[in-house]
């Protein structure tokens, strides 16, 4: 979808043939999620998102270069008045793709033998057999300097073998890790994982793609191809993904996340720009050039603000609930009586929705708020994603708010069970809503594992009924 949508924008526009505009708008295509993985390495986000993101991710870019590597050759082709047999454009294409795998697996042994294994503990005594320099990195890979500088010296020797040669440098990498993982140890990629070092390869290539940029060819033109491009790609990067997310029937999670995480752009766009550049060369290599370099800069910019804020928002969606209701540990937990409310509501209505309006009517009253959409809102959002019903008639809500500067939570029993979707089909008769400060969404866990071992108990539901019945305060029946 991305390609189309760019093709055909510049396309319509008069100074751009055909081939030009399918080449731009295969470059548009590639999508960099290194800095999206090294910000989930950080926020401590693994499953179902980031293996979801990283099949798009190599599906996407595989796609890409078969793409590039087609419409770079008819460009060049027509660029120079001449015709391209589809029997040449087939070799050139079994060429490239043929040899960019030949090369990852090259890689792949390069990488094997120079890295030594992880080894059980009872094979220790073997490890002189993997070699000198696998003695001296250790048995068992950890992420280190060492290791690191020797990914970047196999990658980069790699990449520029791929080059020489015109193979698709992307695709030999990708099988190359993908070898190593699979058939020889993931630990390896753990030094990539390094947070002091990440950051100066950023920097590296921020640097060297603004030392290339010449101010004194851009015109108001170029402004403007730069804006369109923009526009264009993030329409079709957010739009493919999420039409994408609905025909594969992703989680709600995955839909209302994965586009936004699609926009990056980086390494492979910046180098095959750089290579289209340069092969077609004069005005309309310039353009390009000028076209899409700043825009890469601008997509991995907002697209790293725009990454973090999402994985920020999945990780107080899916920050360990289930764990937490599982974990029986207390030690770490904070005491009910901190931040439990003494009085427990009665809370009326016949559906999920009366009975969320319900409660934010009287969070908002306890706040003096007018406006009960700013609670009411989230709570269904989160809904939307996915049921707060855990389980034997009980639901937990979390509502991130300034509100509150201290975890908070109310609890709230129904005047009517109602269906809330709960994983064992019971109708909910409790309610707990958790608040939380904004800076610290995190701390709901806590509450909810302190929660969870109340009820753990079995008699919280009578005891808070007492408490309601009788008007007591609840810490005085617990």
């Amino acid at each position: 979808m991305t390609w189309g949508i760019i093709s055909i924008g510049f396309a319509i526009l008069p100074s751009f043939s055909k081939s030009i505009s399918m080449l731009i708008g295969a470059i548009g295509i590639a999508t960099a999620p290194g800095l999206i993985f090294i910000l989930m390495n950080k926020l401590k986000i693994e499953g179902k998102l980031k293996n979801t993101l990283a099949n798009v991710v190599v599906l996407d870019n595989v796609i890409e270069v078969a793409f590039f590597s087609v419409f770079l050759s008819l460009s060049i082709a027509f660029r120079h008045g001449e015709t391209l047999d589809i029997s040449e454009l087939v070799v050139s294409l079994i060429y490239q793709i043929g040899g960019a795998l030949l090369l990852g697996v090259i890689l792949f042994f390069i990488m094997k033998f120079m890295v030594a294994k992880v080894l059980p503990q009872d094979d220790m005594e073997d490890r002189s057999a993997h070699g000198f320099l696998a003695s001296i990195l250790s048995e068992h890979p950890t992420p280190s300097i060492e290791m690191l500088l020797i990914i970047v010296g196999v990658v980069s020797v790699g990449t520029a073998v791929a080059l020489y040669f015109e193979f698709p440098f992307l695709i030999a990498l990708v099988l190359a890790g993908l070898l190593v993982s699979n058939l020889h140890s993931h630990v390896i990629f753990d030094s990539l994982k390094i947070g002091e070092i990440m950051p100066l390869f950023n920097l590296v290539f921020f640097a060297l793609i603004g030392a290339s940029v010449k101010l004194n060819t851009f015109t108001k033109e170029s402004i403007f191809l730069v804006i369109f491009y923009i526009l264009l790609r993030s329409l079709g990067k957010i739009g493919g993904s999420t039409i994408g997310c609905y025909i594969t029937d992703q989680d709600p999670k995955i839909k209302a996340c994965l586009p936004n995480l699609m926009l990056p752009q980086a390494g492979v766009a910046a180098v095959e720009t750089f290579l289209a550049a340069n092969l077609i060369g004069g005005e309309k290599g310039t353009i390009i050039y000028n076209t899409i370099i700043p825009a890469i800069i601008f997509f991995e910019i907002a697209g790293a603000f725009l990454s973090e804020k999402t994985l920020i928002r999945w990780k107080t969606w899916t920050a360990g609930e289930k764990e937490a209701l599982k974990d029986k540990t207390t030690s770490n937990d904070l005491k009910t009586s901190e931040f439990l409310d003494d009085r427990v509501l009665k809370i009326s209505g016949n559906t999920m929705e009366e009975v969320i309006h319900n409660i934010a009517l009287k969070i908002a009253e306890d706040n003096g708020i007018d406006d009960i959409t700013s609670i009411i809102h989230p709570l269904m959002e989160r809904e939307k994603l996915a049921s707060t019903a855990v389980g034997g008639k009980v639901a937990f809500q979390h509502l991130r708010t300034t509100l509150v500067d201290d975890v908070k939570a109310i609890c709230g029993i129904l005047q009517t069970p109602v269906d809330w979707k709960a994983p064992d089909r019971k109708e909910v008769e409790v309610i707990f809503l958790i608040m939380t400060p904004v800076k610290y969404p995190e701390q709901h866990l806590k509450a909810l594992r302190s929660i969870a071992h109340l009820l753990s108990k079995g008699d919280f539901r009578e005891k808070a009924q007492k408490a309601l019945d009788d008007n007591i305060k609840l810490s005085e029946l617990l």
